[in-house]
């Protein structure tokens, strides 16, 4: 997509950030959560059904159970998702030249601000517990977590939704 809008914006030939045309474009994200490009959903490579929803398995092994789309492949995928944010940027943009929306292009400087928050030890204020402090503790990762995901899955045959334990692995876990 910022290929895309660097191409369209800035006259033919340009280097970005060398010529006088600096026309740079930024689709920026960060760690996204449960976001998947893979529009058409997880699906068994061996039979092309879907995958069981509940543990992400095919016949009980997670290592069959793929997610795919909207492409033939994850290139083609790629293509057509940065192809559908930069029509849909394209359009918002045209509409602010055209004055078919009350927003106005920025102008200024851009700035931004990070921080590193130990959430480990963190204190919070429950809010319908008429101020009752509490903190937070480290994280805890279960069998699930190894699993992985549709978009690639855990090793060891690890299923999601998994609730019962497994001696060897809470042994291997403690070191």
């Amino acid at each position: 997509a910022s290929y895309l809008m660097e191409q369209k914006y800035n006259p033919p030939g340009t280097l970005v950030g060398q010529d006088d045309h600096k026309f740079v474009a930024a689709f920026a994200s960060t760690n996204l959560g449960d976001v998947s490009p893979n529009t058409a959903g997880p699906r068994c490579l061996d039979s092309g059904l879907p995958c069981d929803p509940v543990t992400s398995t095919c016949h009980g092994l997670n290592e069959l159970c793929v997610a795919f789309g909207p492409g033939r492949d994850m290139f083609e995928s790629t293509q057509i998702i940065g192809r559908k944010q930069f029509d849909k940027a394209v359009e918002l943009v045209d509409e602010v030249v055209a004055h078919k929306t009350k927003h106005r292009v920025p102008a200024g400087r851009v700035a931004s601000r990070h921080s590193f928050i130990d959430m480990r030890q963190l204190n919070v204020t429950l809010p319908a517990s008429n101020g009752t402090v509490v903190q937070t503790c480290p994280a805890a990762i279960g069998y699930g977590f190894a699993a992985g995901t549709i978009d690639g899955h855990g090793a060891f045959n690890f299923k999601q939704g998994s609730n019962s334990s497994n001696p060897f692995w809470n042994m291997v876990g403690g070191f």
